[in-house]
Parts: C-alpha cells; structure tokens; sequence
C-alpha cells in the first residue's frame, strides 16, 4: 500500500466514524514512521556557547536549556541552510518554544535569507503554522532571549513537523532515508583504515 493509499483508506474510515482529523494526523505520522522522512524536520547543528551572559546548552535529544541574565538582546541560532524537499509547499507547524514567551522575555523564529531577513512564523509557546514558496533557498531557525530577562532553566524543543501532525510531543530529528543513503554513498564511507600496527600485530599471531 502506497501513501496515497494509506491517505485515502484515512478518509474512508473518518467519512465513516467522524474522526477525519485524528486519521489525518496518524495517516500523516505514518508517512514519518515509514521512513519518508522525520516527525521533526528541523536538524539542530547547534554547538552549545555563552553570549551576552546567556548559556545555551545544546543536549543529546536536540532541545536546547537556557540559563542566565542576558546583558543584550541574543539570538541562538539552531539551524541554518536550505529547506529539505519535503518541506515545500506543505503546512508546517513549529513548537517547542516554552509557555508565555513574548518580545520582552523569550520567543523562537524561522526566518527566510535567500535575500534578506524575512520572518516566516513566531513562536511565543503556542505554535506557530507556515508555507514554504519554492522561492525559499535558505532559512534559519533562532532562540531570542531578550535584553534583561533571566531565564532559569529554560528548555526550548524545537520543531518543525506537518501542521496534519496534532500530536506536538517532542521527537529528536532523525536523518531521512536520502540522509543516510548519501552518507552511505560518500566517499568516506566506503574507505577502510587500515592501521599498519594492527596488521603486523594479525600476522605475528597467524605465524
């Protein structure tokens, strides 16, 4: 069964038991799990750094912990790069920014730069819906702390997922299938170190 089977099979059940949203939403999370691509689309590259006497720490599942007065407004970017494919002209939904954030304490953006600094959609703690035009070559996701707020442990879980995805639980990106299969296809991949040591050490017990 193809996805457009499994979208389709959706409908019917929902036509039937008028629940078309929750089927949407598991139809499309099945899109995730079969390997087209991730729940969260959007990949932290972040390193974790103290700016303007704020420290970002980036930990193991992607989410990002805040602690610190900041001296300034300061921005921490996530990610920054080309949209991947799958994130053309689809409804996306971000999330992760904690509750109450506001232009005086914290938000999260993503922003268009294939010309200039565009804001897409704002995060405040509620989520935030937008579209990518194809025209969009290049976009960054960011934390803002502004200028005098103290943040105290505070943890971002940055998200981008399909708005048809209801279910805003955090999940780690996880590389898709073209990710792995060009990680497999690179040149370092494919070459195999040998340590001169280690050969002479297989040959001396062989003997």
């Amino acid at each position: 069964m193809n996805l457009h089977e499994i979208y389709s099979a959706a409908q019917l059940v929902a036509s039937k038991y008028g629940k078309l949203s929750e089927c949407k939403s598991a139809a499309m999370l099945n899109r995730s799990t079969l390997g087209y691509t991730a729940k969260n689309l959007l990949k932290n590259t972040a390193a974790s750094l103290t700016k303007n006497g704020v420290t970002f720490t980036v930990n193991a599942d992607g989410s990002i912990t805040v602690n610190g007065k900041a001296a300034a407004k300061t921005d921490f970017v996530v990610f920054i790069g080309a949209p991947a494919e799958s994130m053309y002209d689809a409804v996306l939904t971000l999330s992760g920014c904690p509750q109450n954030g506001s232009a005086e304490t914290y938000r999260t953006f993503i922003q268009d730069m294939t010309s200039e600094y565009v804001t897409l959609a704002i995060d405040n703690g509620n989520g935030a819906d937008l579209t990518l035009s194809r025209s969009v070559s290049r976009i960054r996701f960011l934390i803002t702390i502004y200028g005098g707020y103290t943040a105290e442990n505070l943890t971002f879980y940055p998200m981008l997922r399909y708005a048809d995805i209801t279910d805003d639980t955090y999940e780690p990106y996880k590389p898709s299938i073209d990710e792995r299969l060009a990680a497999l296809e690179s040149p370092a991949a494919n070459t195999l170190e040998i340590n001169d040591a280690d050969v002479y050490a297989d040959m001396e017990e062989t003997i």
